[in-house]
């Protein structure tokens, strides 16, 4: 059994090296460019944030025994959906504070713009009334 693992092993290696063929792109795919893109997008504080969660879930389980797994296994999609809702809910706020800042910068702009919209109404109402005077 173990010589068949290492040959399929050693057959997919050949065929992640060669980039061109179907095989090997698909290899290539989920073997290099995933891993690539999920650690780009890793950050400090996201690494201290889940060693801290896996230092405090250890630390329970180690605690409590087999109590501390049970209770760590029921809390784990809780705790995961807290999780979410918080990314979710600071996710909203900024797109608040985009949407209330981008509003006070075209009340800004309105009083300019209310001020010659009133010129150009005031004028053609100047121009119509000149044309009234004049033809009759």
């Amino acid at each position: 059994m173990a010589i068949w693992t290492s040959l399929l092993c050693l057959v997919l290696a050949f065929a992640a090296w060669d980039k061109t063929s179907l095989i090997g792109s698909a290899i290539r795919r989920m073997i290099v460019d995933a891993p690539i893109r999920w650690l780009s997008r890793l950050t400090p504080k996201r690494v201290l944030f889940w060693a801290g969660l896996a230092l405090a879930v250890g630390l329970m389980i180690k605690a409590l025994g087999g109590t501390g797994a049970a209770l760590v296994a029921q809390a784990a999609p809780e705790t995961l959906g807290w999780i979410a809702t918080f990314d979710v809910a600071s996710l909203f706020d900024v797109m608040i504070v985009f949407a209330i800042s981008s509003l006070i910068l075209r009340l800004r702009e309105l009083p300019p713009l209310v001020r010659s919209t009133i010129r150009v109404a005031t004028v053609t109402l100047r121009r119509i009334v000149q044309r009234v005077r004049s033809s009759g």
